[in-house]
């Protein structure tokens, strides 16, 4: 099945972090904006029970692997960034730091024009 073409002002949305509160909030959100949304998880099955979870592309990812990262940014205009590595603990700003620079590194190989982290 092909994706109907998308109105001029679309993007296409890129958002880590689909399962947490932000990100559940966020992608029905963008969705009902018109854009199309790619929601990404460590664990996609989370994001099957959501009531939006048809209408988005679900694909897995990890910020901490980056080899899972070139194909869930492949196309996509702006990254939404809502993953924090809380339970690193101590190992905290580390962890965070080289999972945004995994990410920033595919953004900028899929040419990803924007990242908005929060």
């Amino acid at each position: 099945m092909t994706d109907p073409p998308l109105p001029a002002s679309a993007l296409r949305v890129l958002v880590t972090g689909a399962t947490g509160y932000i990100g559940g909030r966020l992608v029905p959100r963008l969705r009902q904006a018109g854009h199309r949304v790619r929601a990404m998880a460590r664990n996609p099955d989370k994001i099957s029970d959501v009531p939006w979870a048809s209408d988005v592309e679900v694909v897995r990812g990890d910020l901490t692997e980056p080899d899972t990262l070139d194909d869930a940014c492949r196309d996509i205009d702006v990254v939404y960034y809502l993953v924090h590595s809380m339970n690193a603990g101590g190992e905290f700003i580390e962890s965070e730091r080289r999972s945004a620079e995994n990410l920033v590194s595919a953004a900028q190989r899929a040419g990803v024009r924007r990242i908005v982290y929060l």
